[in-house]
């Protein structure tokens, strides 16, 4: 694992893991009883030990994106040292990782970064408002010597 992943497991928890990286489509409670009597446990116990796989392989998959990223992006900076720098030629080179990466997470990530400079992806929802829904430009603008009155005008209300 690289070096976002610091935590250490247990051999069960990366043995699951394995099972689970490689049986994607296999149900949970299957891996369950699997592996409970391999290790003569109870299903629950294994459960703990699952959840714990399903971390220990997010955070495989993703230091093995960010290390397919990099490879990309060392990859597009030497290509535009050699003087392919326009969009197509870069567009070009992500398209041949796609289809002749040697790695899955090579072919995912060149994907992925060709979606988004293709405009593939769904546009992401921005709030227009403020805080329950009122408006984010205040309604009215009000002097300092105003919001000074006011806040003596509190100030004498509290004291009574």
């Amino acid at each position: 694992m690289g070096a976002k992943s610091t935590k250490t497991y247990s051999k069960i928890v990366i043995d699951i893991a394995d099972y689970i990286f490689a049986n994607p489509a296999e149900k949970m409670q299957s891996v369950l009883r699997k592996f409970a009597e391999i290790c003569g446990k109870s299903p629950k116990t294994v459960e703990r030990h699952y959840y714990k796989a399903q971390e220990y392989n997010k955070n495989r998959l993703s230091d093995a994106n960010d290390a397919a990223n990099n490879a990309i992006i060392s990859r597009a900076v030497k290509d535009a040292e050699n003087g392919l720098s326009s969009r197509s030629d870069c567009l070009e080179i992500l398209m041949d990782i796609a289809k002749n990466g040697k790695r899955d997470c090579d072919k995912i990530s060149a994907i992925r970064v060709v979606g988004a400079w293709e405009g593939w992806e769904a546009p992401t929802k921005s709030e227009l408002t403020g805080k329950d829904g009122a408006p984010l430009i205040p309604r009215e603008i009000r002097s300092s010597d105003e919001i000074l009155s006011e806040i003596a005008e509190l100030e004498k209300r509290m004291q009574i």
